[in-house]
This record gives C-alpha cells, structure tokens and sequence, in this order.
C-alpha cells in the first residue's frame, strides 16, 4: 500500500502504513506516550513489566502482522501511530461494522502541531474505503485533553468499559463515531429538484423533500 497522504495544511505530513522495519521506531514511541499517561499510576516494576510485554519489538511486528498500522511523520521522523482493531464491539457501539482505533499514540513534540487531526482523518478514510460504518474506541475517562480532542473530531461517549493494565483498573469513555460516506446535501437537493422539473409539464413547481423528514448526517445513539 502506497502513502496515503501528503497533508494539505502541512505538506510535512506524511502518513502511510507501518512496514516489518518500523517496528523499533513504534515500539520506542508507544513505550514513551504510554509512560507519560500512565506511568503516574503504575507501580514502576509493573510498567517495566508491561512494556517490555506489549511495547517490545516482538510485540509490535506479531500485531503489525493482523492489525492494520498508520503512521504519521513529521520533519523529525515518527510523530504518531493509529492501530486499528477489526473484532465485535462493545454493545453499547450500535454498528457492528465499525473499526476500533485501538491504539492512537502521538509523541508529546508534535502535540499541538495537527500530527494528530491528520492522521485521525487517515485512519477515517482507512474506514471508509473498507466499507466501515463508524470508528470507536476507549479513552480514560482522567485524560480530558484526549477526551475533547476526539469530541473537536465529532466522536461522542457512547458507553463506558473497564479496562485493565498491569493489575490497575482504568475506567474508559467509549467513543464513536459515524463515517459513512453521504453525499453533499446542497448536490443531492439541487438533484432532486432537477429531475422533478423534468418530469413535470411547465408551470408546475416540485419542492424537495427529505427521506422520513431526517437529516442523513444524523443519527440517535443510545448507551
């Protein structure tokens, strides 16, 4: 698979798929976001233990192996990682196509700077282009800079989960969002009204209308 994207605002971007050798580079970026998050809640043996578990190297390449990676870089090399996870969701997500952003991992020198936005918008059209429905995830609930940024990319607490880590229960927001691909509102009514002028003899107005009086981009979800 080819880059997927040179970003518009920042053509520093570039976003692609992790390859076999990228995996000591996201290893040592996970290993460092992860620490800073949580390693104020971890006892120090049980985070060594942890990372050298799940953070390896090993770890990284068996996972590159059946889950889809998305990297993000930026001037200075590896700005982020966005893992996807195709597996059922949680009851509480009512798309059961949707893909899980299982991981979404940005270095702390390019917060800030759109590394993010950017390669969250990858991992969307990653989605759309697999015929997914929506994305969702997990964020802790104490990481409200986390939580407001994936609010500002229109995903929304659906639910809760438990999740745990090194003996340590984390309390989680579940998070999605709808990706289905809908066609330009304005277009499609320009559309309509196109073609019922067409069908009707001169003199007679059509007014279009919306399908069971909905907005297509709105949806009801219930946790």
């Amino acid at each position: 698979m080819a880059d997927l994207t040179t970003n518009a605002v920042n053509p520093n971007w570039i976003i692609r798929p992790a390859r076999p050798g990228d995996a000591p580079a996201i290893a040592s970026l996970m290993r460092r976001v992860f620490t800073e998050t949580y390693g104020h809640v971890i006892a120090p043996d049980a985070l060594e233990r942890y990372l050298d578990t799940d953070f390896c190297e090993r770890a990284i390449a068996d996972a590159r192996a059946s889950r889809p990676f998305l990297l993000v870089f930026g001037t200075e090399g590896l700005a982020g990682v966005g893992e996807m996870h195709v597996h059922p969701p949680p009851a509480c997500v009512p798309a059961q196509d949707s893909l899980e952003i299982a991981r979404f991992y940005i270095h702390a020198t390019y917060r800030g700077s759109g590394a993010a936005g950017a390669l969250l918008a990858a991992c969307e059209r990653y989605g759309q282009d697999r015929q997914r429905s929506a994305l969702w995830l997990c964020t802790w609930e104490q990481n409200p800079r986390a939580v407001a940024f994936y609010h500002k990319h229109g995903f929304k607490i659906v639910g809760t989960m438990e999740i745990v880590a090194s003996g340590v229960v984390f309390h989680d927001w579940v998070m999605m969002k709808d990706i289905q691909a809908h066609p330009n509102r304005e277009q499609a009514l320009q559309m309509l009204s196109q073609l019922a002028s067409r069908a009707k003899p001169d003199g007679e107005h059509s007014h279009p209308a919306h399908a069971g009086g909905a907005d297509p981009d709105t949806r009801e979800v219930r946790s």
